[in-house]
């Protein structure tokens, strides 16, 4: 990259449509050479996007990449990593797995076909029972309230469920909690495996079965990209769009025996 100076600004919208929006807007108004989002898939959102790509802004999607915007994409295998995650389950004994996920598209429609796909080819009668998608734009408390009273019905029911996947990092952890806060252990009740990309998640007692996704490669990837585009005369493109998937890779611990 040249020795071009740019400046960086950093938004979190908290999975809230309405903030992301407003966020974009505001990264318009203040003529942003460029957009690096993890998108929550709201349609007014994605329109906004495709507004500005078309207007010249080079757009990066990165981790949630499952829409329909022609530009480039860095995620991961979310099918395959899902696949793996669920197999080591049933192969621990495991046929009874409750599968929770966000209502994002960008990334929970891969990883429920994983997790389907996975059931079909061990010959487990997929229930929808065990399939939870949680809406996760509210407050955490909202959340958590939410995943207490579906894992309350779930355990006191005919069929509980013998595992659990969790589908994203925000999932991950407030399961977790809501286990402990109704007096479910882990693994000794139910075992549980899901995404978290947190360094350590070996000091969670019991230590945290996780799936981790290369978050620094997704950014430093986004960042050559760019630095190629905004190097170049007009911000032409140097390149074909790509859909970059990486390698996640799964630390098995003691929360999924």
């Amino acid at each position: 990259m040249s020795e071009t100076t740019y400046n960086l600004i950093i938004m979190q919208s908290a999975d809230d449509p309405n903030l992301e929006l407003k966020h974009l807007e505001m990264l318009s108004k203040k003529g942003a050479d460029a957009v690096v989002i993890a998108a929550t898939g709201n349609h007014l959102s994605l329109r906004y996007l495709q507004r500005l790509k078309d207007e010249g802004t080079p757009i990066v999607l990165i981790d949630r990449t499952n829409y329909a915007i022609n530009t480039y994409k860095i995620g991961i295998d979310n099918f395959k990593v899902v696949y793996q995650g669920i197999s080591q389950l049933v192969n621990r004994g495991k046929k009874k797995i409750l599968f929770i996920s966000n209502l994002s598209p960008g990334t929970s429609m891969e990883r429920r076909r994983g997790y389907i796909q996975c059931l079909r080819d061990f010959d487990i009668t997929y229930n929808s029972d065990y399939l939870l998608s949680i809406a996760t734009n509210g407050g955490r408390m909202e959340v958590l309230e939410q995943l207490k009273n579906k894992l309350i019905h779930l355990v006191n029911s005919s069929s509980p469920p013998e595992a659990i996947f969790t589908a994203s990092d925000q999932l991950t952890y407030l399961t977790l909690e809501a286990l402990h806060a109704i007096g479910i252990a882990v693994p000794d009740h139910l075992a549980l495996i899901g995404f978290a990309n947190f360094q350590y998640t070996n000091i969670f007692q019991p230590s945290l079965s996780s799936i981790v996704q290369p978050s620094h490669e997704i950014g430093s990837q986004a960042f050559a990209i760019l630095s190629k585009i905004l190097d170049s005369s007009d911000n032409e493109i140097v390149a074909a769009y790509q859909n970059i998937e990486l390698q996640a890779s799964i630390l098995t611990r003691k929360s999924s025996e």
